[in-house]
């Protein structure tokens, strides 16, 4: 079982999806996999979860055929300096062996999603572009990046920011339809 982590701007989602022409993280995993494999036998990836596009995953978790000579346990830092030296946003935290009954999906114990939302203040989001009167609502929260809200860098492209004005009532009732049909 592979453990990993990514951040997801880069990719179309965590599974591969035929109809893209982005790379998914299982693709480019699978490329850094084969890599290390003198056979290129099929490895039969599986996620235990999903994301879509430009979603980032702290901890996710695959498993994978593995017919070859080398230990898996000693491909993580080889499969990390392959990825690093590629410049991919995925990094393997661990890798160890699993029985062959267990499955990726129907042994999984859970899953744990955080969202995180930045909410601006006008004058950081619509005002800034209040004057390029061709752009239409969509195209302002494109440009979000030249607004102050960029100046932590640490945390911008991990935050969706939400334009104003908000209906913090309609937030909360949302989370709340959400913790109940999760059992959070």
């Amino acid at each position: 079982m592979m453990h990993f982590s990514y951040a997801g701007q880069a990719y179309a989602g965590v599974q591969i999806n035929p109809s893209t022409k982005s790379d998914s993280v299982q693709s480019v995993i699978e490329r850094a996999l084969y890599h290390f494999q003198p056979t290129k036998y099929p490895l039969r990836f599986g996620v235990s979860s999903r994301t879509d596009r430009g979603v980032h995953a702290l901890h996710n978790t695959a498993t994978f055929d593995w017919i070859s000579p080398i230990d898996i346990t000693n491909l993580v830092q080889p499969l990390n300096v392959y990825l690093g030296e590629k410049n991919e946003q995925i990094r393997i935290l661990r890798i160890h062996s699993i029985s062959p009954q267990f499955h990726f999906r129907r042994h999984c114990h859970g899953r744990k999603y955080v969202y995180r939302l930045g909410f601006l203040n006008e004058h950081e989001f619509t005002n800034i572009n209040r004057d390029i009167s061709f752009l239409s609502k969509k195209q302002r929260y494109t440009l979000r990046d030249i607004t102050p809200a960029t100046y932590n860098l640490f945390e911008k492209d991990y935050i969706t920011y939400v334009e104003p004005p908000y209906d913090f009532d309609a937030f909360r009732k949302a989370i709340e339809v959400f913790q109940v049909n999760r059992g959070v």
